[in-house]
């Protein structure tokens, strides 16, 4: 009968027609699944190609927070060894310590989803769109550690800790090759606002469906991240 179509298999038919073709039930089952397959890869292919495009447009200002990052990280971890006992007691103060923990392993999270992207972005084989939310969600919790690092500064009295005054470790150096609290806490949270901001922004345009050579036909296409 020329109006069945697929869904005739639950009836019972041996045979119905799929897209104006007749054919065993079997058969259209298995066409009709490799149809949706293919469509199914075929978007997938198309939101990877804007979503490469989109956050190779973004690389410049999520480096720039990285590297802030990568500094952060290395004033916990090594600022003891660069200014003494003055530097270890503000990392290891209560208010300052646990946040720099919660950015630590943040960065670390959001380092493993770079290096994601970037593999992914090479060859296309792979959905990116997850790694790219992994990398959102990541930098968001490292935007809400440094918040809180610096909150902590406050609460601990560093500025006015008469202790504290002038200390390299808090204001930097005069020469300004060497940072301290207090400037990288305002930089990177500058920084890591500009860049959470920016991949947020691609995530929405993604999820509305737009092309990558709709958008931005322009933005270049070449990935590569600071390694964490």
């Amino acid at each position: 009968m020329r109006g069945s179509n697929f869904y005739t298999a639950f009836s019972g038919e041996s045979e119905t027609y799929y897209k104006g073709e007749r054919m065993t039930v079997a058969e259209a089952r298995k066409r009709k699944a490799a149809d949706e397959r293919a469509e199914k890869n075929k978007k997938r292919k198309k939101r990877n190609a804007t979503c490469i495009q989109l956050i190779a447009a973004r690389v410049d200002d999520i480096n720039n927070s990285f590297r802030l990052a990568k500094s952060y990280r290395a004033y916990f971890r090594n600022g003891y060894r660069q200014w003494g006992t003055i530097a270890r007691d503000i990392i290891h103060d209560e208010h300052i310590e646990p946040h720099f923990v919660s950015f630590v392993e943040a960065f670390g999270k959001a380092s493993e989803a770079a290096k994601q992207i970037e593999k992914i972005a090479k060859k296309s084989d792979k959905d990116i769109f997850g790694f790219i939310e992994k990398l959102a969600y990541a930098m968001d919790d490292m935007l809400t550690s440094i918040n809180r690092i610096a909150d902590g500064c406050v609460n601990a009295q560093i500025y006015v800790n008469p202790r504290f005054k002038d200390a390299e470790c808090v204001y930097g150096s005069e020469d300004g090759k060497r940072l301290g609290i207090k400037q990288l806490n305002s930089r990177i949270a500058e920084s890591v606002t500009i860049a959470s901001k920016g991949i947020h922004e691609l995530l929405r345009i993604v999820d509305e469906g737009v092309d990558a050579m709709e958008y931005d036909a322009n933005s270049p296409r070449t990935i590569t991240f600071v390694q964490g």
